[in-house]
């Protein structure tokens, strides 16, 4: 078979086809100027002149967010009412896929794969066949990360007792807690464990007729999914030990694995007849078409550790990403392997993928880039069944088809230790402890056997990890979790300790890793009242919940919503949750559980949601559509109060009630803040009129004496609350339009997001800036929140993105500050 042309010169024809048929677009939309199509540019987004004209002119390619931005602003055009295009339009999604394509055609160009065309396709007879010889890739590989100075790994040692099983011993996981074990056999058993006693824990469990493949506990540990050759996914809990429920799979033939997703949302199943399906795990039914593109069977699947990857392994020798998200193959498969893939597994930074094949070999790859890191991992005299990180990422075990489990150093890619020799067949199963002290492995010797580590070998710290892992989003959490200590440790010696306490009584932030998740621009973000869980809300249609304190997702998020989700609130007792999206639609949740607290949504508004608040006390809701009227809402009966707020001159573009809840203040496009009577709902005469162009967001102090406002003439106004005069002048320095402020609980700071890509932090008594400006979002800041305690500092981007920051100590009242 012929090479594919994914030559640049190729990437650059196709982007010049692209470019033409945006042109094309933009005649068939009546041809509207660039100024027109800029100043039509969907709520919340920014479209330049300069860079419209770029695109157009096939000078670079666009981001998803800018591209599909432009195709709504020229398709609003075409309306005779400029009415406004949803992201889910039909007529977007073809520009979303074609970008999709031209991105990949990119970066094939960029990194031009020299692997062979194919791979020699195997017979799938269920034997373990090591290859005689190891095909290497005609690329060179890529240069092995430095060795970490002082680096000693962990060792193992096998520790009886032996636990016994019916029937070859397939697989093997720990709880999230590590209180529990499960194992799955060839006679369709699942038992559970208590490690610590190594005792079998209750009854086993029974319900398939044949071998059970893969065992996996959800990230919460509520359930327990087992696959089998008998077609079905059963669920588990193994607390009682009872089945929840089977999984309408409907497979002919054997699920080979299945995974939970970070998040503990999805449920990802791999099957022999080579496709990958998706399941709710709360609503227990499948999520989309299930993915394809294996030929052969798969044997394995996982997601990466922030849920942004899916892995699955096959028995055509081919290793595959996908984006859960979309669905769609990430780049070209891995190639390299010369036989079957058994197993594969994300390191927990996400900075490097390994695969177990049958041609006896382990392999390490860079999930970004695609390509092979170093060479391969070889010592195994028999198929490589197996392979698992430990929780540090210090520790590479590998499981293989001649018995022995084998540790290696990811750095250098060299063993560690002798093998362990313990299984008296082939060893099909290998795993970590949560807590990374045990070591369990499965075999055919119908046993599970249990290794702990030595004493006096502690873990690779994440200092230590930072120098042989990649220097993605996921590497920086490993590297400011060490950083987050310090800072909670300042009273401790040391230079580090001391240059995280000089940087913060001077009046510099301090940048926490990101949070990663959501698959488009994040539009909103909010603490809980109790300050344990941040979420956010996306143009992705979906609703995340994370843990400000470990930057970790927290739970099942919210998928209902059909379109992009604007707003998302906490009711002030923190029971409920309002979310409102860009259709119009208003929806409650109980904070606890997480399901909808009604059976439908509030009545849907005309136009998108653009901002949307909870008074004080919580027994209103207003929300605010791109029309000129703000709706009021009692969630407790989640019924109409009162007749809706009009008069505005422009759409209201931000709402927030007073401290005391006698006040609603509503910011319009037309560049003025309203204020009205919230129990008569009429308005109070006062107009804060001080921007010139549109407000974008108004917000009081937590005394209930300013009002601050922050506008498109790159502005934050201050105003007496009591007079409705302008406190002083404005606030300046931003170099873009102001989409956000907030102030801190304390009253001691205001910040600012703006779309110029910054977070300012402002002294609300002396209107002096505090600190430097807050950056590291690629993209437009689109909100601002601060932690219940003031100490934490939430803000959501474009650029998909939640940042949390460490503001600058408060050194005395508020007007002692900066």
């Amino acid at each position: 078979m012929a090479h594919e042309d994914v030559s640049e010169a190729a990437y650059q024809r196709e982007l010049a086809d692209f470019a033409s048929r945006l042109r094309k677009l933009r005649i068939e939309c009546g041809e509207p100027s660039l100024s027109d199509i800029s100043g039509n540019a969907p709520p919340g987004q920014s479209l330049s002149s300069s860079a419209i004209s770029e695109i157009l002119n096939g000078k670079r390619l666009p981001s998803v967010n800018f591209l599909i931005a432009l195709v709504r602003s020229l398709l609003s055009l075409a309306n005779d009412d400029r009415s406004p295009v949803g992201r889910n339009d039909p007529r977007v999604e073809p520009w979303r896929t074609g970008r999709a394509r031209l991105a990949n055609l990119r970066d094939e160009a960029r990194h031009a794969p020299t692997a062979p065309e194919s791979v020699q396709q195997p017979v799938v007879d269920g034997a373990w066949r090591p290859s005689a010889q190891v095909h290497e890739t005609s690329s060179p590989p890529t240069n092995p990360p430095a060795p970490i100075e002082n680096h000693q790994p962990l060792r193992f040692r096998h520790t009886p007792p032996v636990l016994p099983h019916s029937g070859f011993v397939w697989s093997v996981a720990f709880s999230p807690d590590g209180n529990l074990m499960a194992t799955g056999s060839a006679a369709g058993i699942v038992m559970l464990w208590d490690p610590a006693t190594r005792q079998a824990v209750g009854k086993p469990l029974t319900g398939h007729t044949t071998t059970v493949r893969s065992v996996a506990f959800s990230p919460d540990g509520g359930l327990l999914a087992t696959a089998s050759d008998d077609g079905r996914v059963r669920l588990w809990d193994p607390t009682t030990h009872e089945e929840v429920i089977a999984l309408p799979t409907k497979k002919q033939k054997g699920v080979m694995a299945v995974a939970f997703s970070p998040d503990g949302a999805l449920l990802a199943t791999a099957s022999y007849d080579r496709t990958v399906c998706r399941w709710d795990r709360y609503t227990y039914e499948a999520v989309g078409e299930p993915l394809t593109g294996h030929a052969r069977a798969l044997t394995a699947v996982t997601f990466s550790p922030v849920g942004a990857l899916l892995a699955t392994a096959s028995f055509d020798g081919l290793v595959r990403l996908w984006d859960p998200a979309t669905r769609q193959a990430v780049g070209k498969p891995l190639i390299g392997h010369d036989g079957p893939v058994r197993s594969v597994a994300f390191s927990p930074s996400g900075g490097l993928l390994a695969s177990a094949s049958d041609d006896g070999t382990v392999r390490l790859w860079d999930p970004t880039t695609r390509r092979p890191v170093g060479t391969p991992l070889t010592g195994h005299t028999g198929a490589a069944t197996a392979v698992t990180f430990s929780p540090g990422g210090g520790l590479l075990a590998t499981a293989a088809a001649d018995g022995t489990v084998r540790l290696w150093d990811p750095t250098t890619r060299r063993p560690v230790g002798t093998p362990l020799t313990s299984h008296t067949g082939a060893a099909t199963a290998v795993t970590f402890s949560p807590s990374g002290g045990l070591l369990a492995t499965a075999g055919y010797d119908q046993t599970v056997r249990l290794c702990e580590a030595e004493d006096n070998q502690p873990a690779p710290s994440s200092a230590q990890r930072a120098r042989y892992e990649d220097d993605s989003p996921e590497n920086l959490i490993a590297q400011n979790d060490q950083l987050r200590t310090h800072v909670n440790l300042l009273t401790a010696r040391g230079l580090a300790s001391r240059s995280v306490l000089t940087a913060l009584t001077n009046g510099e932030g301090i940048s926490l890793a990101p949070l990663i998740g959501h698959r488009d621009a994040v539009w909103s973000v909010v603490f809980s009242p109790d300050g344990t869980q941040l979420a956010t809300a996306s143009a992705d249609d979906t609703v995340r919940f994370w843990d400000p304190a470990n930057r970790q997702p927290v739970g099942r998020h919210l998928t209902s919503h059909r379109d992009s989700v604007r707003v998302v609130a906490f009711s002030p007792d923190g029971t409920l949750i309002a979310t409102a999206d860009e259709g119009g639609s208003v929806r409650l949740w109980d904070a606890a559980t997480r399901v909808p607290a009604s059976g439908s949504p509030l009545a849907s508004h005309l136009g998108p949601i653009t901002s949307m608040a909870f008074s004080p006390t919580g027994t209103l809701l207003a929300v605010a559509n791109d029309g000129a009227a703000v709706r009021l809402w009692v969630p407790a009966t989640q019924q109409p109060a009162g007749v809706p707020l009009t008069g505005h001159h422009g759409v209201v573009t931000g709402i927030a009630f007073s401290p005391d809840g006698s006040l609603i203040a509503t910011a319009t496009d037309a560049g003025t803040v309203s204020l009205w009577d919230a129990t008569s709902r009429e308005p109070t005469g006062e107009l804060l009129d001080g921007h010139r162009g549109s407000v974008s967001s108004v917000a009081f102090s937590p005394d209930g004496s300013l009002i601050a406002t922050t506008g498109d003439d790159h502005s934050i106004q201050l105003w007496d609350a009591a007079t409705y005069q302008p406190d002083g002048k404005p606030l300046t320095g931003h170099s873009d339009a102001v989409a956000a402020l907030v102030f801190s609980p304390d009253g001691g700071l205001i910040a600012t997001a703006s779309k110029d890509h910054s977070v300012r932090l402002w002294n609300p008594t002396t209107h002096q800036p505090v600190g430097e400006p807050l950056t590291g979002h690629h993209d437009a800041v689109t909100a601002v929140a601060f932690s219940p305690d003031s100490t934490v500092l939430a803000t959501a981007s474009i650029d998909r993105t939640v940042r949390l920051w460490v503001p600058p100590a408060a050194s005395g009242p508020p007007g002692q500050q900066g």
